[in-house]
């Protein structure tokens, strides 16, 4: 195989048309306008390059706007929450302390209306200082009016 010759030779006619065609020289007209058609189609293809990239920053100003507005909207949300929890601390807070503050205010009360229902052992009341209602009467005190009942 190695030794057998081609069967066809190197310089056949398609070969020798080409290298004339290399050897001849060029005008400069053809050179100039294959100079422009390669800037040309260079030119279109860095166009759709820009197009493309223009696309591209537009969806994502639009992807970064729709972004912001729904940040805005969650800090909205996000202050209306707190402002909701302040109100439930601000009124759990008091109702709890009401009823803490009634609770000692109805101990006090108790602690006076035992001071005064029960003077000290011994002491008779004061004269004119009505005593317990259904007590009996202190000695040289003036009687407390009957009420009767409307009939």
């Amino acid at each position: 195989m190695l030794g057998t010759k081609p069967s066809r030779p190197l310089r056949g006619p398609a070969v020798v048309r080409m290298a004339w065609m290399l050897e001849r020289p060029i005008p400069g007209w053809v050179g100039l306008a294959a100079m422009l058609a390669i800037v040309g189609v260079s030119g279109c293809a860095a166009r759709a390059d820009v197009d493309q990239v223009s696309q591209n920053e537009q969806s994502m100003r639009e992807m970064i706007a729709n972004d912001q507005q729904q940040i805005a909207a969650m800090h909205d949300q996000i202050a209306r929450l707190n402002d909701h929890i302040t109100e439930l601390e601000h009124n759990g807070a008091d109702s709890g302390g009401d009823s803490k503050q009634v609770a000692a205010l109805k101990d006090r009360i108790a602690k006076l209306e035992g001071q005064v229902n029960a003077p000290a052992a011994g002491t008779p009341p004061a004269p004119g200082v009505p005593g317990t209602p259904g007590a009996p009467a202190a000695p040289g005190a003036p009687a407390a009016p009957s009420r009767k009942p409307p009939r």
